[in-house]
C-alpha cells in the first residue's frame, strides 16, 4: 500500500478548501459590514484574495514559479 502518491493530492485538496473557506469568510464579512469604509476594505481584500486563489494555481501550471 503506497500512500505517498495520494498524499500530495489530499494536501492540495485541503489547501484549496481552506482557501475557499477564507474567501467565503471575507465575502461574508463584506456583505454584513455596516460601516462603509470597512465594507470597502473587506471587498478589496476579498477581491485580491479570490484573484490570488484563482491565479496562483494557473501560474504554477504555466511555469510562472521559476
Amino acid at each position: 500500500m503506497n500512500r505517498s502518491s495520494t498524499q500530495p493530492g489530499c494536501v492540495l485538496v485541503i489547501d484549496q478548501l481552506i482557501r475557499l473557506l477564507a474567501a467565503v469568510a471575507l465575502i461574508w464579512s463584506a456583505l454584513t459590514t455596516i460601516s462603509s469604509p470597512l465594507a470597502f476594505l473587506s471587498w478589496a481584500l476579498a477581491s485580491v484574495y479570490v484573484l490570488a486563489v484563482i491565479l496562483g494555481p494557473l501560474a504554477r501550471l504555466t511555469g510562472g514559479s521559476r
